[in-house]
């Protein structure tokens, strides 16, 4: 189980590096607005594409990481992620690193040895379908309140909210992916995709992780319309980490002790000093 623990730990840094590399790309090529030449604008193509490439195959290092349990592990690698952000704004982008962000990498890296250091080599018990569904009906209906309250308050707080909501949304769509994956734990990742695609209830996870992946993207440029980033992108963060994490405590009973707790906060904090102060 140590091996398992070990596996799902890498795994779910590699994903989280491809995942937030790929946005980063996609971000750039997007972001290149003054376009003079053709070349220009295939290499924004080029770019865009790749990081769409790096992004579809960090879901199926996802599913590979997810066969071996801990989810609350896999989720806390998402700081590795934001780590690899940084650095890619520093070397490519040639961004420069702040007081704030190297604090953050510190935090990040604590808090990434402290959660699979102190982790139980249980990966926890069996899955509860009626928790997923009371556990994303409770998150839908706060998400539901979030945003009503976000359009009658004057969209105060707009930016928190929605990025909140699509935190939300994008940490979701992590536990229904997990969830579809432990109807075919076979241990080999292609038998086992064969094994989800013919069984209905995980075929319905597995629409509702498309769901939540677009809603998350979706949700998170609509923040952007009338939220700062500043706001948006360490509320969207921090909840896409603590989600699954919670996730994983309430419906597949995976132990979390106090010292990980601790690794978590550290986590957040990083995240929040890594991207509340950088211009986005």
């Amino acid at each position: 189980m140590v091996d398992s623990l070990f596996l799902a730990t890498l795994l779910g840094a590699l994903q989280a590096i491809l995942l937030n590399i790929g946005k980063g790309l996609q971000k750039t090529a997007i972001g290149n607005k003054e376009i003079v030449t053709k070349r220009q604008r295939r290499i924004n193509q080029f770019l865009w594409v790749l990081g769409t490439m790096l992004i579809i195959l960090s879901t199926f290092v996802l599913m590979q990481a997810e066969m071996f349990g801990y989810l609350s592990v896999i989720s806390s690698m998402t700081g590795v992620g934001i780590i690899s952000v940084v650095l890619f704004s520093y070397f490519f982008l040639k961004e420069q690193i702040g007081r704030n962000e190297l604090v953050g990498i510190c935090l990040i890296i604590i808090g990434t040895f402290t959660v699979p250091l102190f982790s139980s080599t249980n990966p926890g018990g069996s899955m509860d379908t009626w928790g997923v569904t009371f556990y994303s009906l409770f998150l839908i209906i706060l998400c539901v309140g979030l945003a009503i309250y976000a359009f009658k308050s004057g969209k105060r707080f707009f930016g928190v909210i929605f990025g909140t909501i699509s935190g939300i949304a994008g940490g979701l769509s992590v536990i229904f992916q997990y969830t579809a994956m432990q109807f075919g734990p076979t241990g080999d990742l292609f038998a086992d995709i064969w094994i989800i695609v013919s069984t209905f209830p995980a075929v319905l996870y597995f629409i509702l992780f498309a769901v939540g992946g677009v809603l998350e993207f979706l949700l998170t440029q609509y923040a952007f319309t009338n939220g700062k980033a500043i706001e948006v992108v360490p509320a969207n963060q921090s909840f896409f980490i603590i989600i699954p994490i919670a996730g994983g405590t309430i419906i597949f009973a995976e132990p979390f002790n106090f010292i990980q707790l601790i690794g978590l906060i550290a986590i957040l904090i990083g995240v929040i000093l890594c991207t509340a102060f950088k211009n986005h």
